[in-house]
This record gives C-alpha cells, sequence and structure tokens, in this order.
C-alpha cells in the first residue's frame, strides 16, 4: 500500500482517501490506516509513525501518522497464520481478555459475564484457553497470572486483570485503568521475631520479587543481597539461608506458624484492570464502556458490605 508523501495536508485530503483506507483524529493526531479489519488495525497500532502534518482549522497544524505494511509482510503472514479464533471477521469489534487463571480469575469473569460480558461456553468445564462470545464483543484468554502483564504489553491482549505486583515487578509498559479492589494484600519485609538490622553488612533477602525488593531498599539506601526464590519464601531465614523475606502478606497465618513477623509493610496490592496503550487509541470506546459497567458494578458490591 503506498504511503502518503511527506508534505502539508489539508483536511479535506484526509478525509479523501480511497476507498478502503481510512483515517481517525485521535488527541490531535490523525492516524491513516489500510482497510479496517482486525489484523491491520493491530499492525498500525503497534507500527505507527509520522509521516507528515495536517492543517485543521480550529487547532493549526497537526501530526499524521501511518503504518507501511507493505514493508511488514511477513508479520502479516503471522498473524494471518494464527488460530481463527484470533481474528475471524465478526462484524463487531472484538476485545480480548487476558483472564488469570484461578480464583482471581473466576471472580472477574463472573463480574464480567454479570455485566453482559458472558460465554455460552462454561471455560471451567472444558480445557480450552480461549473462549468468546462474538455477540457480546468479548474474547477471554486464559493465561498464567504473571503472564498477563506481558500478553497485554505485546498486544497479544487489549486489557486484562493483574495483580499489582505482577504488574510492579514486571514494569510493564501498559495503562492501569481501574483498581478493583479485588484480592488485597500487602507487600511485606518479614523476619524472624527479635531481628535486629545489622547495618555494618548488607541485608540478606529471599523473595520471589527481586525488583520491587531492589527498589523498596535503593529509597532507603540501604545494601542487600537478593537471594532469588520461586516458592516457600518463608523457609529462607528459618534455614539461615537469609535475614528477611520480601512477600505478599495477606492474614499472616502462615508467616505466624513459621516464627516469622511483619517487619515493613510497603504496597498494597490489589487486582488492577490494564489496557495496551496502541489497543486503547483504537478501542477506547469499548474498553471504557466495559470499565463503567464494571466500575459500577463493584461500586455497588462494596455499598453493599
Amino acid at each position: 500500500m503506498p504511503l502518503l508523501r511527506e508534505r502539508i495536508y489539508t483536511i479535506e485530503d484526509i478525509y479523501a482517501l480511497p476507498e478502503g483506507e481510512r483515517a481517525e483524529l485521535i488527541d490531535g493526531h490523525i492516524y491513516y490506516m489500510a482497510p479496517p479489519n482486525t489484523m491491520h488495525q493491530r499492525i498500525s497500532s503497534i507500527l505507527s509513525r509520522k509521516i507528515g502534518n495536517y492543517i485543521d482549522s480550529n487547532k493549526g497544524k497537526c501530526e499524521v501518522f501511518a503504518a507501511p505494511f507493505a514493508v511488514y509482510l511477513d508479520e502479516l503472514d503471522r498473524l494471518n497464520a494464527m488460530p481463527p479464533v484470533q481474528h475471524q471477521d465478526t462484524g463487531k469489534v472484538m476485545l480480548n481478555v487476558a483472564l488469570p487463571k484461578g480464583r482471581l480469575g473466576d471472580k472477574v469473569y463472573n463480574l464480567l459475564a454479570g455485566i453482559g460480558y458472558g460465554c455460552p461456553e462454561d471455560y471451567n468445564a472444558t480445557r480450552k484457553l480461549v473462549v468468546e462470545n462474538p455477540a457480546a464483543g468479548i474474547r477471554y484468554f486464559l493465561v498464567k497470572p504473571s503472564d498477563v502483564a506481558i500478553y497485554v504489553e505485546h498486544g497479544a491482549a487489549d486489557v486484562g486483570i493483574v495483580g499489582k505486583d505482577i504488574l510492579t515487578e514486571a514494569a510493564a509498559d501498559v495503562y492501569e485503568l481501574l483498581d478493583t479492589g479485588l484480592g488485597r494484600c500487602r507487600m511485606c519485609v518479614a523476619a524472624p521475631a527479635g531481628y535486629r538490622d545489622d547495618p555494618s553488612r548488607p541485608v540478606r533477602v529471599a523473595t520471589k520479587f527481586v525488583n520491587i525488593a531492589k527498589r523498596y531498599y535503593a529509597s532507603m539506601g540501604r545494601d542487600i543481597d537478593i537471594i532469588k526464590l520461586n516458592g516457600s519464601i518463608e523457609l529462607a531465614p528459618i534455614l539461615g539461608l537469609s535475614d528477611v523475606i520480601v512477600d505478599i502478606v495477606e492474614t499472616g497465618t502462615t508467616l505466624r506458624e513459621n516464627g516469622l513477623q511483619v517487619v515493613t509493610e510497603f504496597m498494597p496490592i490489589s487486582a488492577r484492570f490494564i489496557a495496551n496503550k496502541a489497543s486503547y487509541q483504537f478501542k477506547h470506546r469499548q474498553m471504557d464502556t466495559m470499565l463503567e459497567k464494571l466500575r459500577d458494578t463493584l461500586h455497588k458490591q462494596e455499598e453493599e458490605k
């Protein structure tokens, strides 16, 4: 597909595009796109770049962006080779949701189903990882909780539900649109009862949240030695592997039963509704509608407590 040449455009030029091509004004920028099917929208959202300017009588000089699809034919071929469920033409804009497997995902799905985003198929009754309802414009991908932010950041999913701990640890480049308040807990430093910090040496910290722990201690100017573990973190100080741990605490029962206590609570955690930045530009109406309904439902549930 030929690109518009670098020059100054009038607003009439923009809206006189050939049939099958379109442009959309978003935040003062014109996004110039190929025929508007799911695959091309996705490529354009990822590869958009500035190609010129146009004149708007109300705003003056504005920028024009375009996606050079011809250069990225290998990417289009890859996307077209995906399973049909990911790009079938339903005639309706589909929101792709990364849903974490487990209790949190079940809670979120029940909430969304209650506001019109349910699927005819019970995903818990099958081994399918993708379920959808084209009539409702919704498609769910069932993924490992720690992978939700990855799917959303890279555009495989438009939106997702992920814990603030995972989001912070991954430093994902996504929009955080809503704190759902689900799965509330906190990130803590915990240690054996009677523990006293020795400032003459680095603190040995056992955790699976390496980046969070590093940022927390760096904010205090404290040197640490990180010991990365993937589970049973409470065991580390018991066996002398570490001085303290950095981990999620909900009720504190596991800590108490293993002779540990909270030293510091430093980050509240709950499930967050996140969105891919490019997808939000093209599907913000659908996302905002879902968010508004979800926010109202969560508010009503909070009032009923």
